[in-house]
């Protein structure tokens, strides 16, 4: 488990750039002599079973970028520890994950239902990866019950059964170039959207006066995070270009999605809409295994994916959640062992549910 964790620590694997580590987990998986393919950018291992049941564990390949090697206490990129912690870059979001499906692979494979493992790209940014797998196994499996367990950080103590929808969108704001020098020529972008951003917010306070939702709350809009404009200290930006983060619950996703459509400067980069997942059955299994309290999350993850295409799907991972995306991330190595025996507890119980 060390050295597997410690190998794919010293991978380079950014969003985008997962390559390396994709050939890495593939070879491990060749080598064993699995049923091993690439799926777009995504790695896939099938245990196949001819079972009418399957599950999925899902774990993504890329990590953020480092933003200030100097807060590190090591190499990020090196596998460090304490009595009972491992530290490196993605070690918690999620390499732990993926060195434990790779361990437990020759556990998995004297299993009686079908088992996909499945290594994905590009989940920092936009879930591409999960969403692309999805598809796949919509249109290529036909099978009469599907699970699927998100592997991302829930520091191995409690599940994951929803989180709210997300529209990430981009309000362009045009106007008219000229000269700092004679800037009354000109119309000024950036003060032009500037002007936008009350109305925007204005408008959006109408859905926060929706019914809460029991599980997700109210919505929640983040606008602007990002503004981008002008090209030069002596030029009149002619274009403004700023981005927003709203957070949906199902109820008022659609509604949403059509007020800010309603500005025709608005476009949408991406959109998931919110999840939650009543499975008694899996919830159930997880609750026999010591799994018992549960919780939905403002933020998406790839879970969503999977639901859509009526998946049963919750998140459950070794990962520590609060050492995400910081310097001198973490994983403590209690929640390894207890996650594994999660897994395989829940492969055996899905063989009799």
């Amino acid at each position: 488990m060390k050295k597997l964790l410690a190998d794919l620590i010293s991978i380079k694997s950014y969003s985008g750039k997962e390559k390396a580590i994709a050939s890495y987990i593939f070879s491990f998986f060749k080598e064993k002599g699995a049923e091993v393919f690439m799926q777009d950018q995504n790695v896939v291992v099938h245990i196949s079973k001819g079972s009418k049941t399957a599950v999925i564990f899902n774990a993504h390949m890329d990590t953020v970028e480092v933003q200030d090697i100097a807060s590190w206490h090591t190499d990020p990129f090196t596998l460090s520890e304490t009595k009972d912690r491992y530290f490196g870059l993605g070690v918690s979001d999620e390499k732990v994950s993926i060195a434990i499906l790779m361990e437990l692979y020759q556990e998995f494979i004297s299993s009686k239902i079908d088992i996909f493992l499945v290594f994905v790209a590009n989940e920092e940014i936009d879930g591409a990866g999960s969403k692309s797998f999805a598809d796949y196994f919509q249109k290529k499996h036909g099978y009469e019950k599907a699970y699927c367990i998100i592997c991302e950080p829930r520091n191995a103590k409690y599940l994951g059964i929803g989180n709210k929808g997300n529209i990430f969108f981009e309000f362009t704001q045009k106007g008219i170039s000229c000269h700092a020098s004679e800037a009354k020529k000109g119309d000024n972008a950036i003060m032009g959207l500037m002007k936008k951003v009350p109305e925007i917010f204005h408008g959006f306070e109408k859905f926060k006066e929706e019914e809460e939702d029991a599980n997700l709350g109210f919505p929640t809009i983040a606008y602007p995070t990002v503004i981008k404009g002008g090209s030069s200290v002596n030029t009149v930006p002619d274009t403004c270009i700023a981005y927003g983060d709203i957070r949906t619950t199902p109820k008022t996703h659609e509604m949403i999605k059509g007020y800010i459509n309603g500005f025709k400067e608005v476009k949408i980069i991406s959109e998931t809409k919110a999840y939650v997942n009543k499975d008694k059955v899996l919830l159930g299994i997880f609750a026999k295994l010591g799994i018992k309290y549960k919780r939905c999350t403002a933020g998406s993850n790839d879970a969503v994916f999977f639901g859509d295409i009526g998946i049963s799907s919750v998140v459950f991972g070794a990962g520590n959640e609060e050492a995400c995306h910081i310097s001198n991330e973490f994983c403590e190595m209690k929640n390894i062992e207890k996650t594994k025996r999660i897994y395989l507890g829940l492969v055996e119980q899905l063989t009799y549910s």
